[in-house]
């Protein structure tokens, strides 16, 4: 597998099968001055320690007064994928996903198929859970300061993304519990 960026390839005449693996390219909803553009990969470490260097440079070692920083609800749709992924899945699963690829988006059923399918969802949420929640919470503390963190809507684990922060918060599964039918019936 290569990275084709800017480079032209030559293939035999055929019938070939395409996949094209990119980043999000959602941007920033509402973005503050300063922060427009694509939203943050929040499964690279490398993309989350580039992101809090903007912080220290303001707040030091410090939190000047902040008792938490605030983590809005995930809102970056269709997220699965960071530069490293396939470096990261063999390292967490012990094996190379790229042969498995064909297999991984082909319509038929197959039983690595089903097996490598959950290994992904499984790989995003280690990396949501160890690049930016895990990270989140110990900048936080660098400043003397806790954390609040949404994690609803991401494509981690909620109870472990919940249990790594200081002040885990939600504002819709109550909500959703509350306005189920069959609950307001009874």
């Amino acid at each position: 597998m290569e990275t084709l960026t800017g480079r032209r390839i030559q293939v035999e005449r055929g019938r070939y099968l395409l996949h094209l693996i990119l980043k999000t390219l959602q941007a920033v909803k509402r973005a503050a001055f300063g922060g427009e553009g694509y939203t943050l990969d929040h499964f690279s470490s490398a993309s989350i320690t580039n992101y809090f260097k903007t912080f220290d440079t303001v707040f030091g070692n410090s939190s000047h007064g902040i008792r938490s920083f605030f983590n809005d609800s995930y809102e970056v749709f269709n997220a699965d994928w960071t530069p490293d992924f396939f470096l990261q899945f063999k390292k967490r699963r012990g094996y190379d996903l790229k042969p498995f690829l064909r297999e991984l988006f082909s319509p038929w059923k197959n039983g690595n198929r089903w097996e490598n399918k959950k290994r992904l969802p499984a790989t995003m949420s280690d990396l949501m859970l160890e690049n930016f929640t895990q990270h989140f919470t110990e900048w936080a503390h660098s400043k003397k300061a806790i954390n609040t963190n949404q994690a609803h809507g991401s494509p981690g684990n909620l109870l472990d993304l919940y249990a790594a922060v200081d002040q885990p918060e939600c504002e819709t599964f109550w909500q959703q519990f509350i306005c189920n039918k069959r609950f307001a019936k009874r």
